[in-house]
C-alpha cells in the first residue's frame, strides 16, 4: 500500500508539478498508524520514500498544500522517517539517548562499522559492548551514528588499547583514572575489571574510585597516576612529571600515555552524553 501511494504521488507530481495532496496525506497517515502501533516501516520502505522526498517537498509550495494541517503532518512524517530506520522500540527503563539500533536496521555504512568492531579484538572480551550478541552496546552504539568518523575512532581505539607501548596494567590504570575524572560509570565498570585482570592491585582502584591518591603505587604506577591526573586537572604536566615519564617510558611511551588519556576522555564523553546504562544489577560504582 505504501509503495502504491508513493508511486501515485510521485507520478502526478512529476507530470504537473502539483503534488497530489490526498495521496501524500494517505502516506503520512500510514506513517502515523505505524508509529502509533510501535511498528517501523523498515529501512527498505524508508529508502523508497527518501528517494523522492526532496522533489515532493519542493513541490509543496503550491497553494493547495499550504494548509496548517498538512504542514504539521508533513513535519511528523519527516521526523518519523528519519527516526524509524535508526531507533529500536523505546524502552522506558532504558535511559540512553542513542537508542540501540537493531542489526537489521543498520545502513550499509553502519553495518560495515558493526562488522569491523565485531571482528576485532574487542569482540573477544567477555561481556563487552562488542561481544554481546545483537546490537552494539557501550560507546560503539554512539559511534554508529556517524560511521565514517566512528570507524576512525574505533581503529584509533584499537591501536591505543591493544598495541600501546605501555604495559596493559599501566594502560588500564590510565583508563580508570580518566573514567574517574569524568565520573564515567560505564567506563569505570568495564575497565576496572580489565585493570585488575592485568595485575593492578584492587586497593589502588578503590582509592582512585574514592578520589584518593593510592598509598601503594610502585614507581611506574606513580608516574602514570601523576601524569594523568595533572593532564586532566591542569591541562598540562609539570617539567618534573614530564621528565619522570620520559625517563621511564621514552618519547613513544609519553605520547602513548597522552593518547590513552585523550582517547578515553572522548569515550567517556560519548558515554556520559548518551547516559549509557550499567548492566542490570550492577550498582553505581562512582560517587
Amino acid at each position: 500500500a505504501l509503495a502504491l501511494i508513493l508511486g501515485t504521488l510521485v507520478a502526478r507530481s512529476t507530470e504537473s508539478f502539483e503534488p497530489d495532496v490526498r495521496a501524500f496525506d494517505q502516506l503520512v497517515t500510514l506513517r502515523e498508524i505505524a508509529l502509533g502501533q510501535g511498528r517501523e516501516l523498515g529501512p527498505r520502505a524508508d529508502e523508497r520514500i527518501g528517494t523522492h522526498t526532496t522533489e515532493v517537498i519542493s513541490d509543496l509550495g503550491h497553494a493547495q498544500a499550504r494548509s496548517a494541517m498538512l504542514t504539521s503532518r508533513l513535519s511528523l512524517y519527516i521526523r518519523g522517517g528519519a527516526m524509524s530506520s535508526q531507533a529500536n522500540s523505546s524502552d522506558p527503563a532504558d535511559a540512553r539517548r542513542f537508542k540501540l539500533i537493531p542489526v537489521e536496521n543498520l545502513s550499509p555504512e553502519q553495518r560495515k562499522l558493526y562488522d569491523a568492531i565485531r571482528s576485532g579484538p574487542r569482540a573477544k572480551i567477555a561481556d563487552s559492548g562488542a561481544s554481546t550478541p545483537g546490537p552494539l552496546g557501550g560507546p560503539f552504539n554512539v559511534w554508529l551514528r556517524s560511521p565514517a568518523i566512528g570507524d576512525c575512532v574505533q581503529r584509533l581505539g584499537e591501536e591505543i588499547r591493544f598495541r600501546s607501548s605501555l604495559p596493559a596494567k599501566l594502560n588500564e590504570l590510565a583508563i580508570i583514572i580518566t573514567a574517574r575524572f569524568w565520573t564515567s560509570q560505564y567506563e569505570w565498570h568495564a575497565h576496572r575489571k580489565l585493570a585488575l585482570d592485568a595485575g593492578l592491585d584492587p586497593a589502588i582502584a578503590q582509592a582512585i574510585a574514592e578520589g584518593r591518591r593510592p598509598a601503594n603505587l610502585d614507581a611506574a604506577e606513580a608516574v602514570i597516576y601523576d601524569f594523568s591526573r595533572e593532564l586532566h586537572e591542569s591541562h598540562e604536566v609539570s617539567d618534573a612529571t614530564y621528565q619522570r615519564a620520559l625517563e621511564r617510558f621514552g618519547e613513544r611511551g609519553v605520547f602513548d600515555l597522552i593518547a590513552v588519556n585523550g582517547f578515553y576522555s572522548l569515550v567517556s564523553m560519548c558515554l556520559n552524553v548518551d547516559r549509557t546504562p550499567l548492566p542490570k544489577g550492577v550498582p553505581t560504582p562512582l560517587k
